[in-house]
């Protein structure tokens, strides 16, 4: 068996990074939502136009995680304004793994 490897997306990860983020959004929150709700948020969010924008931006750092089977979640980090010293910090994200959908903000 080999271990998961961590790699950094790129442009052409936004199909399946779509693919994934809707499958976990549905997996994570359609229990509290109705079906049409669910239908009306998916056909506005989480598309492969919005993953490429994201991929894009360079304030955005898009992790994958990766097994055997192929992408198994993803982790989007984003660059604050705050700086300490020379650099700019990651405060913001959001992960993606297997069925369950979190986010973390550092404010």
């Amino acid at each position: 068996m080999t271990p998961p490897r961590l790699r950094t997306a790129a442009a052409a990860d936004a199909e399946p990074l779509s693919e994934l983020s809707r499958q976990t959004f549905l997996a994570t929150y359609a229990h509290r939502n109705t079906a049409a709700d669910m239908e009306l948020y998916l056909a506005q969010s989480l598309t492969v136009a919005q993953w490429r924008d994201i991929l894009a931006r360079p304030e955005h750092c898009v992790l994958l995680l990766e097994d055997e089977a192929g992408l198994a979640g993803s982790g989007v980090l984003r660059r604050s304004f705050r700086v300490i010293g020379d650099r700019s910090l990651f405060t913001g994200c959001w992960f993606l793994v297997s069925g369950h959908w979190s986010s973390i903000s550092g404010h």
